[in-house]
C-alpha cells in the first residue's frame, strides 16, 4: 500500500476503518452568522476527495493521517537554485526560528517581528526556486522591495501585465494573477511562501496553494484566528509545525479613548451606518482636528477608514502635510508617500483600512486614528501594529480609539478595550 505525496497526498484504499477516521478528521462544520437568534445555518466542508479504485486524496499537510504500514513516496518538486549571500543578518530571536524551520511550517508572528525578512532567509536555506504569493499588489510590491534590499537582485513578477518566471530564482505574484497560470507554474517551484496566510481558507487561496507540487511550503501571518472558525484548515495545507515567536522589535502603544458623543444610527445595516458616519462633515472635521493635534505634538499620523471620500476630505481639512493612500494609489505614489513620511516632509497619511491592515509598512508612523469602528480583533491588531515598529527617535506610539455612544456601539467599544487590556497596553480616557 502506497501514499504518494505530490500537490496532495494520494493513498491506496485505506479500508473502511481508516477511511472513516480520515474522513471524520477532514470534515468540518461551521456555524454561519445569519444575524438571527432563532435560525442558524451550518456549513459543512469536506477537505478530502474520494477517487476511483478506492483512492483517497487528502491535503498535503496531513501526513499524520497516513495509516501505519504505508510506503510513502515523495514526488514533490525540487528545483535547486543558488541564492546570493544576504546583505543583512537575522536577529537572535529570528535565528531561532530559522534554525528550526527545516520543513513546511507556519510562522505566526506579530507585525514588526520581521516575518518577510526571516522568510527570505529560510527560502535561501531551503535553496529552492521560490514563489511568494500575496493577496494584493501593494504587498507584492513590498516583497519585491525586500528581495532587492536583502539579495540585491530583481525578483520575477506575476501580475500587472508581467509574467517573469524564467531566469528568476524568486518570483512574487498576487494570487489573482497566479491563478491564471497555475497549469504552467504548479511544478516550477520547490518552495511556495504564502503571505497573510489567514486568508488561506478562502476558496481562491486554498485551491491555489493546493495546486502546487513544491517540496516546501511556508505560511506567514500575524494571526491564526478567524472569526468564522476556518483557521482549522491551516494544518491541512501547512502541516502541524507552528512557530510563535515572542513580540520583538516593537514599542507598545498607549491607547487614548476619545468620546465622540455620536451614536451610530440604530436599526439599519452596518454599511449604511458607516456611510452615514463618514458623510457627516462634523465628524470629518473632528477626525481632522485630532490628526492636526497629534501632528503638532510631533507624531507621524495615520488616519484609517474604509471610505475613500471620507479620506479625501480628511486630507483636505488637515492640509498640505497630509497624503492620501488607497487601493488606487500606484506603487510609485506609495513609495513617494513612504519617503515623505520618513523624511518628515509630510506628517500624515489618510489611508484605506485594507491597505494598512496588510499592505504597507512605514516604520516612522507613531499615531493611528481609528476613524471607523471595528470589532475584529485580528484586523485591529494588524492596524495597530503599523505604528508599533521601532524607529529612531520615535515617540511613544498612540492609538486614538473613537468611542461611540449607542448601546450597540458601547459593546464594540468594550470589545476593543478587552483586546487592549489583554495585550497589556496602557489605556487612558482623554
Amino acid at each position: 500500500m502506497k501514499a504518494i505525496i505530490t500537490n496532495r497526498i494520494y493513498m491506496d484504499d485505506p479500508g473502511r476503518v481508516n477511511s472513516k477516521f480520515i474522513i471524520d478528521q477532514l470534515t468540518y462544520k461551521f456555524k454561519k452568522n445569519t444575524g438571527s437568534k432563532k435560525f442558524s445555518v451550518v456549513e459543512t466542508v469536506k477537505n478530502y476527495k474520494l477517487l476511483p479504485k478506492g483512492i483517497l486524496s487528502i491535503p498535503q499537510g496531513r501526513t499524520d493521517l497516513i495509516p501505519d504500514g504505508y510506503e510513502v513516496v515523495d514526488k514533490r518538486v525540487t528545483n535547486c537554485v543558488p541564492f546570493p549571500t544576504p546583505k543583512y543578518s537575522l536577529r537572535d530571536d529570528q535565528l531561532e526560528v530559522y534554525a528550526e524551520a527545516n520543513d513546511t511550517c507556519f510562522i505566526n508572528a506579530l507585525v514588526g517581528w520581521g516575518k518577510t525578512f526571516t522568510a527570505l532567509h529560510i527560502a535561501r536555506k531551503w535553496a529552492q526556486k521560490t514563489l511568494i504569493i500575496t493577496h494584493t499588489t501593494a504587498l507584492r510590491d513590498q516583497w519585491c522591495d525586500e528581495v532587492r534590499t536583502l539579495f540585491g537582485i530583481e525578483p520575477g513578477i506575476i501580475g500587472s501585465g508581467f509574467y517573469e518566471v524564467d531566469d528568476h530564482f524568486i518570483v512574487v505574484g498576487n494570487v489573482q494573477s497566479i491563478v491564471k497560470y497555475l497549469d504552467k507554474i504548479n511544478k516550477e517551484f520547490g518552495t511556495v511562501i504564502l503571505d497573510e496566510a489567514h486568508h488561506c481558507p478562502a476558496t481562491t487561496f486554498s485551491q491555489t496553494i493546493d495546486s502546487f507540487y513544491a517540496r516546501y511550503r511556508l505560511a506567514l501571518s500575524g494571526t491564526m484566528e478567524r472569526k468564522d472558525g476556518k483557521h482549522v484548515f491551516f494544518s491541512d495545507y501547512f502541516g502541524s509545525t507552528v512557530f510563535r515567536p515572542k513580540q520583538a522589535n516593537t514599542i507598545n502603544p498607549v491607547v487614548h479613548l476619545v468620546k465622540s458623543n455620536i451614536t451610530l444610527k440604530p436599526g439599519i445595516p452596518w454599511v449604511e451606518k458607516i456611510n452615514e458616519l463618514t458623510q457627516n462633515d462634523y465628524y470629518r472635521k473632528f477626525i481632522s482636528a485630532l490628526a492636526t493635534f497629534h501632528i503638532n505634538s510631533g507624531h507621524s499620523v495615520l488616519v484609517v477608514a474604509d471610505r475613500v471620500e471620507f479620506l479625501e476630505k480628511v486630507k483636505e481639512y488637515v492640509g498640505e502635510t497630509c497624503l492620501l493612500v488607497t487601493g488606487d494609489t500606484s506603487y510609485e505614489e506609495r513609495q513617494y508617500a513612504k519617503d515623505q513620511i520618513l523624511s518628515k516632509a509630510k506628517m500624515c497619511i489618510a489611508g484605506s483600512r485594507q491597505i494598512f491592515s496588510e499592505g504597507i509598512s512605514i516604520n516612522a508612523l507613531s499615531c493611528v486614528i481609528l476613524a471607523v469602528p471595528m470589532s475584529n480583533d485580528s484586523l485591529l491588531e494588524q492596524i495597530v501594529g503599523r505604528i508599533m515598529r521601532e524607529y529612531p527617535d520615535k515617540p511613544q506610539p498612540i492609538v486614538v480609539d473613537i468611542q461611540f455612544s449607542g448601546w450597540a456601539d458601547k459593546k464594540q467599544n468594550n470589545d476593543r478595550l478587552g483586546l487592549y487590556m489583554r495585550k497589556g497596553w496602557e489605556v487612558l480616557m482623554v
